[in-house]
């Protein structure tokens, strides 16, 4: 069986054979890997705004921190049914959590734990 490229053996794995950089060639990795990236890549940056809140706001939960974490929530929600999907997508998040969130990207891991996906987290 030939791979599917030179990262995947197959669209469903849930490993790279080679772990891609921030620039990958067309056609190299199946497309709801780039949407399952840019959705994750989005609660990132919801995630990082909430610093720009500041620690009284989120200690006193002000109408502004109120309205943030709504829209986060919301987004979460998504990201979650985005990767409930397909297998694809559920493929695609797996080889990500796999490939990115270890011990030495702390900043990272907190995302990754934003989002179960064990069975009993689709509904």
């Amino acid at each position: 069986m030939s791979a599917f490229s030179k990262y995947l053996q197959s669209p469903l794995d849930d490993h790279y054979l080679v772990v891609p950089g921030d620039a990958v060639e067309e056609n190299t990795l199946p497309a709801e890997e780039f949407e399952v990236r840019r959705a994750l890549g989005e609660l990132k940056l919801m995630a990082i705004q909430s610093d720009d809140l500041g620690f009284t706001s989120k200690l006193f939960k002000t109408s502004q921190y109120m309205d943030w974490q709504k829209n986060f929530n919301t987004k979460k929600a998504e990201v979650k049914t985005l990767i409930f999907s397909s297998q694809l997508h559920r493929a695609a998040y797996h080889r990500l959590t796999n490939a990115y969130a270890t011990p030495g990207r702390d900043s990272d891991r907190t995302i990754w734990d934003f989002i179960k996906t064990d069975e009993g987290s689709e509904k």
